[in-house]
């Protein structure tokens, strides 16, 4: 069956972010024909598996005429020679970097902006008039005028939507002394409810979202991790303390810069400065730039792109994968599994985790034996000399870690999985 998708999100395609891998990885197996793309930020295409784009800005809203906002991007757009798809500089780039920071004014402000409806003209519609598609996949997050925006197209084309869900926005409560954080929180939910009320087909990041938003919701979501396209059935041999490579690929996010922090000054303590973190990473927020430093055992080497990531894999002895310890940010991640984990498993490499143990990325680990695991930091310096030092505890984790990827982080299972819920979504409209 052959369906054309238009897909909804904040994120342009690409192999540099998260978001912007994910959406790659679901749709790398279909026609570039039948995909297309309404995106909502400044950065640009890099990869192909998409060639009909439609970029609004927040810059577009505040600056554009009606009539002018929104802009087609083509085949002749595609960056491929750049390591990130972020490409915004000076003011904008400051601006985003704030933005950052989820303040409740911004969401309400934010929302506001979009709400005025100027991403709503002939050139969007005469747009998706010409692709004309038949389901939207809508990459769901924190703003409510995504929803919105997703769920117009929906009405206008007559179509179905099917949300994926890879963040808990929905569940996450946190105090506030702000009554913006509470005008807010209930226009988002209000909203939620009413996509989940019309639109039940969704794809949850792992089971312990879709078991919460099944029980909250009465839709029946599908799981589909995360995949990779990295094959590790050659397990290489970890070598001798001197001379371990021990790499941090992703993004610094919800405080895992400090966790990082912890773990190469551990290490330093442990090997006495022979041994540091490789850190590969589009950072470039100075608050967070100025702790990845050789003081605190990190080797920060910036943004590589795509092709590069997988040479530092094939480089390195033991890939990290980290969240943050502190409360208020493990309740923002507790359904989070990263994108890095799935290429980590999927390489043979030793994996070595140090996160809280009620997170959901932090659980498949545990639950699949398939990593080396602190779940505190009076664990951390054990799992550590564990991970440097027992050969045969790092075979069995590497042996386990392609067993666990072969079976939740593959694409052919998880393609399957993927376009039955989309054709069931398109038989039920």
């Amino acid at each position: 069956m052959s369906l054309k998708v238009l897909v909804v999100s904040h994120n342009v395609f690409s192999f540099s972010s998260n978001m912007g891998r994910t959406l790659a990885n679901f749709f790398k197996s279909f026609p570039c024909e039948d995909i297309a793309q309404l995106y909502f930020h400044t950065q640009v295409p890099t990869t192909d598996i998409c060639k009909n784009y439609f970029r609004i800005t927040d810059f577009d809203i505040l600056k554009k005429k009606k009539s002018e906002t929104g802009k087609r991007l083509s085949e002749a757009d595609i960056r491929k020679d750049l390591k990130t798809e972020r490409v915004d500089e000076g003011v904008e780039a400051q601006i985003y970097q704030f933005g950052r920071k989820r303040r409740p004014w911004m969401y309400i402000g934010r929302n506001i902006l979009w709400g005025l409806g100027k991403w709503k003209n002939d050139r969007m519609e005469e747009w998706i008039d010409e692709f004309d598609p038949d389901i939207v996949f809508f990459a769901s997050g924190d703003y409510t005028f995504a929803y919105k925006i997703a769920m117009w197209v929906s009405g206008y084309k007559k179509i179905p939507i099917v949300t994926y869900v890879c963040d808990d926005f929905y569940f996450l409560k946190r105090k506030s002394m702000s009554p913006l954080y509470y005008i807010n929180r209930f226009d988002f939910k209000r909203t939620m409810k009413k996509l989940f009320k019309e639109h039940k087909e969704t794809v949850m990041i792992c089971d312990e979202l879709s078991r919460d938003y099944k029980k909250e919701f009465g839709i029946n979501p599908t799981t589909v991790m995360t995949v990779s396209d990295l094959t590790g059935k050659e397990l290489e041999e970890v070598k001798a303390n001197d001379n371990i490579k021990i790499s941090y690929i992703g993004n610094l996010g919800y405080n895992r810069h400090l966790a990082l922090a912890e773990v190469g000054r551990t290490l330093k303590d442990l090997y006495g400065g022979r041994v540091m973190i490789d850190l590969y990473s589009t950072e470039r927020r100075p608050r967070i730039v100025k702790h990845l430093t050789e003081e605190n055992g990190i080797a920060f080497h910036g943004a590589i792109s795509a092709a590069e990531v997988k040479e530092v894999i094939k480089k390195t002895d033991i890939l990290m994968h980290i969240e943050s310890m502190d409360k208020k940010n493990r309740n923002k991640v507790r359904y989070s599994v990263s994108t890095k984990i799935a290429d980590s498993l999927a390489s043979g490499k030793c994996l070595f985790a140090y996160g809280p143990g009620e997170v959901a990325s932090m659980q498949h680990l545990i639950r699949n034996e398939c990593a080396i695991v602190a779940t505190s930091e009076e664990e951390l310096k054990k799992a550590l000399k564990i991970a440097f030092e027992d050969s045969e505890k790092r075979k069995s984790v590497c042996q386990n870690a392609v067993k666990t990827a072969e079976k939740y982080h593959f694409g052919e299972t998880n393609d399957a999985m993927f376009k039955a819920v989309l054709e069931k979504a398109a038989k039920n409209i």
